[in-house]
């Protein structure tokens, strides 16, 4: 049998009270996010996706909430376009030269996938600013000939894009399929 000094219990208690004292004080100093003490309050949480993050630029640029605001892939009439199909010449090519007007736009990458491919670069500017350069040579002879960009470039509303495509030869039809993420008012293209 075990036996216990009252002097023992005194100290593990008076410990004990030492350690709850410490942790109120640590919860003074620090508190807790309220969702953690009220499981209906949310959470202020940064943006996660680059969805999220395009969801809040459009939210600042068109002062809307999300409800009046969609979400959607990338189409070439938001870069001014009809086709993703070009007529390269050798050198430098300029194929979109546009504002992109009521919309916010990251473009992510390209899908690029040619018989004979002549397309080895593409320069994307925002505004005055070379903000993206990618290598695509190597592209059309890739099991998966799609570059996706680690950390796209956000164009915002209307602003003005330009992207050029380098041809190492001319080429009456070579197909870029540009990829993205648009944000713009609910109601422009879906409702």
């Amino acid at each position: 049998m075990w036996k216990v000094k009252f002097k023992d219990v005194a100290m593990v208690i008076s410990a004990l009270a030492g350690t709850t004292i410490i942790l109120s004080k640590l919860r003074e100093a620090s508190p807790l996010p309220p969702q953690y003490v009220d499981p209906t309050a949310s959470a202020s949480v940064g943006p996660r996706t680059d969805s999220d993050k395009l969801m809040a630029i459009a939210r600042r640029e068109f002062n809307l909430p999300d409800s009046e605001l969609t979400v959607r892939g990338l189409l070439p009439s938001d870069l001014g376009l009809t086709t993703y199909t070009f007529n390269l010449a050798n050198g430098w090519n300029t194929v979109v030269d546009t504002s992109i007007g009521s919309k916010v736009i990251m473009l992510t990458g390209i899908t690029y996938s040619s018989a004979n491919p002549v397309a080895t670069q593409v320069k994307v500017s925002m505004g005055s600013s070379n903000v993206e350069h990618w290598s695509i040579q190597g592209l059309p002879v890739r099991e998966d000939p799609t570059f996706t960009d680690t950390s796209p470039s956000i164009a915002r509303e209307n602003y003005p894009i330009r992207i050029q495509i380098y041809a190492s030869g001319a080429s009456a039809s070579e197909t870029l399929s540009f990829s993205g993420i648009v944000v713009e008012p609910r109601g422009t293209t879906l409702a």
